[in-house]
């Protein structure tokens, strides 16, 4: 913009200078013709001067010898200042024509005062003196007419000098004029220019900046040139893009922040819901553990045809799914980790979706990618996921429908808005078509017990998709929903792939495994002593009982010292009020650090439980068990038998 300022600023003084510069050209070449016209004045003045003084002496010559004649000194007086006027018009600079005819009068001046002169001395003959005044006459008639010949020569010489001079100066009042209303106007249209060019931008930087405080960010402006303000607008648009761009990120990170906080508001709510389904479920494994194994020593009695047994069986079968509800209990208790192994994660996704369509008018496509990776889950854990979700499918279309199952492999980068670690997982998305849930709602659907259905054992409970939740973010995985009234609705769960390549064998079924030796057994229920009494005798063993850690103790204590010492103890991990499995293995590791101690628990997902030797136990069952698995696990701890790779992961015997 200054370059342009300056440009203008040059241009102007630059027309005004050449217009001043060419007027004072015309004015002095005008002041030289003027002063010439002086000159030539004064000279014409001489030139006057010499007809006046010639008209003079001719007028003398004429009266000379009369009355009226002057006297003779003023004749030759007026001779005199003739010839003074002839030597004036000499004295001048004149073109070579005018001074021959300057020359030429004064020869004449010179005859006419000869002759003058002899007029004047002439005295004896008067015809003589009459011949001599009419020949000093005819040589100042000469004399006159030549000068006042030249002086209407120059006279009208002077006219068209004049003439000139003043068209020379009409013509430099006109360029001047014209160089000040050139300049005036190159002035305004300078001003104009400058003004829009300063206008404009600051215009269009003023609107931008009424555009982004609008909300309007990342508004550029189209306006571009070499100047400042071509500058100014490349900077404003730059700074426009880096606040958009950082709006975004601010946005993407309010929004990130927005997931943790309410991830881990939901974290909050499981946990404190855990710590009542956690004690909930311990007390229903208590009953459970009694039922079971009443129900498997019953079924010792009966025949497989007789009708008793196949009502026992259907006990079992409902006391196993009562078992399955409690470890969705304690999926929101505290510690509860997932018992993880590498499997193939469409297995338990066709398996789990054949049990819950099963009888439905739902039908389900599959969509898996042929080299989809193997993962590490709790198969139990995530089939009840699976299971769940197709349940919710299922019920979101009454009139029947399909539902759409993909699975494809996905890796986490930075360029992915996914509160999850970096590297690969599987993502699994569940599609339906149904009825959609409502927007205002979908902020909640994880919570416990929010539901959309009507409440019931047929309907809805609010616990199956935090029981999702849950279950997915103890794998470190995440589960998303979309919806859209009347449209359908999308879960998408991501699940870590694994890196092992080896799949988990199949567990084997087994019978009981029957034993001896005595067997110290320690629960503050009675029903669970009970139960496990009978079971215990069953298999061979001998046994007693403890209700806590202290008598506990003192038992075992007692036996070490005698000739009859305990081949093994089986404790329950916590006894309200009182000391339980924990704190007593630490007492009885002092009594006996070779114990066989078997740790039993309600809580199958305590870091007791999943890593009981850390703490001197020798095996670990979970509540509630079938007289096959304590079979088996006190078996292996009473003989030393090796734990079997499956069974060291899971830190248990199950089913």
């Amino acid at each position: 913009m200054r370059r342009k300022i300056t440009f203008f600023m040059i241009f102007m003084l630059l027309c005004f200078s050449f217009g001043v510069i060419l007027s004072s050209l015309y004015i002095k070449n005008t002041t030289t013709e003027f002063n010439r016209l002086i000159e030539l004045h004064k000279i014409e003045d001489l030139r006057k001067n010499l007809v006046i003084r010639t008209q003079t002496v001719q007028s003398d010559l004429y009266t000379l010898r009369t009355p009226l004649s002057h006297t003779l000194d003023s004749i030759v007086s007026h001779v005199s200042k003739l010839d003074d006027a002839a030597k004036g018009c000499m004295s001048c600079h004149h073109k070579p024509e005018i001074t021959k005819r300057l020359e030429d009068i004064q020869s004449i001046i010179i005859q006419y005062q000869n002759a003058l002169s002899y007029y004047i001395t002439a005295s004896a003959d008067t015809e003589k003196i009459d011949r001599l005044k009419l020949d000093a006459a005819a040589i100042g008639d000469k004399l006159l007419f030549t000068s006042e010949e030249m002086s209407f020569d120059a006279n009208k010489r002077l006219g068209l000098l004049t003439k000139s001079a003043l068209e020379k100066v009409n013509k430099a009042q006109s360029i001047l004029f014209v160089t000040i209303i050139f300049t005036f106007l190159a002035g305004i249209i300078a001003a104009i220019k400058i003004t829009r060019s300063i206008t404009r931008p600051v215009s269009e930087l003023v609107n931008a900046t009424r555009v982004i405080a609008s909300g309007d960010l990342g508004y550029t402006i189209l306006y571009k040139d070499k100047t400042e303000f071509g500058e100014l607008a490349n900077n404003f648009n730059a700074m426009s893009i880096a606040l958009k761009d950082g709006y975004t990120k601010l946005q993407n990170e309010i929004a990130e922040r927005k997931k943790v906080e309410e991830e881990l508001i939901k974290a909050q709510r499981l946990e404190s819901l855990g710590i009542l389904a956690g004690g909930l479920a311990h007390d229903f494994n208590n009953l459970l553990t009694a039922i079971l194994g009443n129900i498997d020593l019953a079924k010792d009695y009966v025949t497989q045809e007789d009708e008793i047994s196949g009502l026992l069986t259907d006990a079992e079968n409902a006391s196993i799914r009562a078992k399955d509800l409690t470890q969705q209990l304690l999926t929101f208790s505290r510690g509860g980790d997932p018992v993880k192994k590498t499997i193939r994660i469409a297995d338990i996704v066709k398996e789990s979706v054949s049990f819950a369509l099963r009888g439905s008018n739902v039908t389900c496509n599959f969509e898996f990618s042929k080299d989809l990776w193997l993962v590490e889950v709790d198969r139990g854990q995530i089939s009840q996921v699976i299971h769940n979700l197709v349940l919710n499918a299922r019920d979101a279309m009454p009139e029947g429908g399909s539902v759409i199952i993909k699975a494809n492999n996905f890796t986490v980068g930075a360029e992915n808005n996914l509160p999850l670690l970096k590297g690969k997982y599987v993502k699994i998305s569940f599609e339906d078509k149904g009825i959609g849930i409502a927007e205002e709602h979908l902020s909640r659907i994880f919570d416990p017990y929010f539901t959309t259905k009507n409440m019931g054992s047929q309907k809805g409970m609010g616990l199956g998709l935090a029981i999702c939740y849950s279950i997915i973010k103890r794998h470190d995985g995440l589960i998303t929903v979309n919806s859209m009234i009347g449209k359908g609705t999308a879960f998408t769960i991501y699940l870590h792939a694994s890196q092992k390549n080896d799949i988990a064998p199949a567990a084997e079924e087994e019978r009981p495994v029957s034993g001896k030796g005595r067997v110290l057994f320690m629960d503050d229920e009675e029903m669970v002593r009970n139960t496990a009494g009978k079971i215990l005798k069953r298999l061979g063993y001998q046994v007693e009982f403890a209700v806590d850690g202290e008598e506990a103790i003192e038992l075992y204590k007692r036996s070490k010292e005698s000739s009859q010492p305990f081949d093994a103890i089986i404790m329950d991990l916590t006894v309200p009020g009182r000391m339980g499995g924990l704190e007593a293995i630490k007492g009885l590791l002092e009594i006996d650090p070779d114990i066989k101690a078997i740790v039993s628990s309600g809580y199958s997902n305590n870091p007791e439980m999943s890593d009981f030797r850390r703490y001197g136990f020798s095996g670990v069952i979970s509540k509630p068990y079938k007289v096959t698995e304590l079979s088996k696990i006190l078996d292996r701890v009473i003989t030393g038998t090796e734990f079997p790779a499956k069974d060291k992961e899971a830190g248990t015997i199950s089913n």
